[in-house]
Formats: C-alpha cells, sequence, structure tokens
C-alpha cells in the first residue's frame, strides 16, 4: 500500500501506477549492463530499475535521466515521496510487522532494521541460519513439504546457526530470509501488521503510529486526509491489481494507532516465494529469487 498526503501531484488521481514504468522489473526490465552504466543509479547505488516517481526524472518517460543525490534530497524534504507499507505473508506476518519505506527515485526500504533479513552468509555463500530441529521437527523442509506447514524461520523461536557438517541431502532447503522479531529497529521498524486466514479470506490489518517524524515517513495526524493505493499480490512474481482510495481519519480527543484493513478472498496471499535456498549449495532453484526485493 502506498500512502501521501498531498505532496506528490497526480498520485490522488494515478495512485501507485505513477510509480510504475518502462524499465523496471516485470516490465521491459533494464539490463544490468544498461543499469551499470547509468551515471544516476551509479550514484544511487542500485544495480536495477524499480518503482520511480515521476519528479526523480529529467524525462519521465526515461529511467535513464534521473535527477541527482542533491536534487532528490530536497524533493524528499518537501515531502514529494510516498510512503510504501507492505504486509507480507511470509517476511513479517508470522513477527506481527509489516515493512515500512517510501518511493522516490527507487522503491526504497527506511532507515534501521527490517523484520526480516537475508540468510545468505555473503563471505561463506552459505546460509546463515537453519532450523532447530527439536523445535521445527527437521533442520531443513524438502519441495513436498512447501505450502503443507509453516516454514517461517524465525530468530529466537526455531532457528540456529548453520551447521555446514548436519548431514545435508540433496532437496534439503531452507527460507531466503530469516525472521528478526528482536532486531527490528529505526524508522523501518514502525509498523506492525497482522493478517488471518478465516472463511475463505485473509484480513489484514496494518497499525501505523500517528505523528511520526522521520524523513523517510508521511506523517499521520488525527483529522487529516491521505490518499491511499492498495495493491493486493498472490504471489511476489505476480502482476499487482491496484486501486485508489482517498482516506480520512477523523479528529480524536488523544492521539491513538491509524490502521487499515483490507481482505483478499486468495489463501495464496500468503504463500512463500517458490522454491527455497538450496542448504548445501546456498543457491534458489528459482534464478528471479536470487533479488532480495
Amino acid at each position: 500500500m502506498m500512502v501521501d498526503d498531498g505532496k506528490v501531484p497526480m498520485f490522488k488521481e494515478q495512485g501507485c501506477w505513477l510509480t510504475c514504468h518502462e524499465g523496471q522489473r516485470d516490465l521491459n526490465p533494464a539490463t544490468k549492463e544498461e543499469v551499470a552504466a547509468n551515471a544516476a543509479m551509479k550514484a544511487y547505488k542500485k544495480s536495477d530499475v524499480r518503482k520511480y516517481l515521476p519528479a526523480s526524472r529529467s524525462n519521465v518517460s526515461d529511467w535513464k535521466t534521473g535527477k541527482s543525490p542533491e536534487e532528490l534530497a530536497k524533493i524528499k524534504a518537501a515531502g514529494g515521496f510516498v510512503d510504501l507499507i507492505q504486509w507480507r505473508g511470509h517476511r513479517t506476518n508470522p513477527v506481527g510487522g509489516a515493512d515500512d519505506g517510501y518511493v522516490l527515485e527507487w522503491r526504497n526500504f527506511d532507515d534501521g532494521k527490517n523484520h526480516f533479513a537475508s540468510n545468505l552468509d555473503a563471505a561463506t555463500k552459505q546460509p546463515k541460519f537453519m532450523f532447530d530441529a527439536g523445535k521445527f521437527g527437521s533442520k531443513a523442509v524438502t519441495a513436498d513439504q512447501v505450502g503443507k506447514k509453516d516454514n517461517f524461520l524465525i530468530k529466537g523461536t526455531n532457528a540456529v546457526p548453520f551447521d555446514p557438517n548436519a548431514g545435508w541431502k540433496a532437496g534439503d532447503m531452507l527460507p531466503r530470509y530469516a525472521l528478526q522479531p528482536t532486531d527490528a529497529s529505526g524508522s523501518a521498524a514502525d509498523n506492525k501488521g497482522f493478517g488471518t486466514w478465516k472463511d475463505g479470506m485473509w484480513t489484514v490489518v496494518v497499525v501505523r503510529p500517528l505523528n511520526l517524524a522521520n524523513p523517510d515517513d508521511k506523517a499521520l495526524k488525527a483529522g487529516g486526509a491521505y490518499t491511499a493505493s492498495v495493491s493486493p499480490s498472490m504471489t511476489t512474481t505476480s502482476p499487482r491489481a491496484a486501486t485508489t482510495c482517498p482516506t480520512s481519519r477523523p479528529s480524536a480527543s488523544a492521539p491513538r494507532p491509524t490502521s487499515w484493513r483490507s481482505s483478499c478472498p486468495d489463501p495464496a496471499c500468503s504463500r512463500p516465494p517458490r522454491g527455497g535456498r538450496d542448504a548445501r549449495t546456498g543457491k534458489f532453484p528459482n534464478p528471479r529469487m536470487e533479488n532480495p526485493k
């Protein structure tokens, strides 16, 4: 879900479609070579093109014309970005969280630590954690178990440091992400999210504090009016369906968290990504899953 407070031109009319452009992932994507050769993307330290607002480009139809970091900083300081709040059935719901990010020149996470982190050790190219067999029932999962049980690897609950000599077999898999409820911090951890499946419907409640003062947040205030563009996605790779709806909050005698409720009729809304990390090689059977976001 994207949220704006009226400071992003045309967002009220176009919603999240305003952030979709040729060149980004899944939309005639730019090649790695094109991105690597682009001065703006080098300055942003990004290796691919993702959602962005027209104000971040000199030519709104050309991802290659990104403005300088100094220009972007001025736009951001003036509130020219949209907040991005994402509830994820497999990365945040098990620990009661929801992503907090924003879109300007790219689809960014807020400062701080998310409710999840990569389970890949960049130095050893092996997983960081595996399941605690005593608590989970096994040290890994196999393809036939995906979707049949909750395969969430959670630090402090069922995760232990990865042991490369634990007797791994072909087909053993570990989640790409390890959930970290106690590590989530900073602006990235502002939101809470709770999803339940009942009577053939997912019901999701996202809770966000009022009056946030972080520079990467849209502060929601009692009595304020905001535009929210809601986009449910059945998987991490499928196209999104979006709607835009003006949302207002009545004045209150005392500050209280603001919450949104959304329902999805498909149980696949919380389906984990296809495949998983091979516990022996540290790689994914589906190359599309190599991208961390």
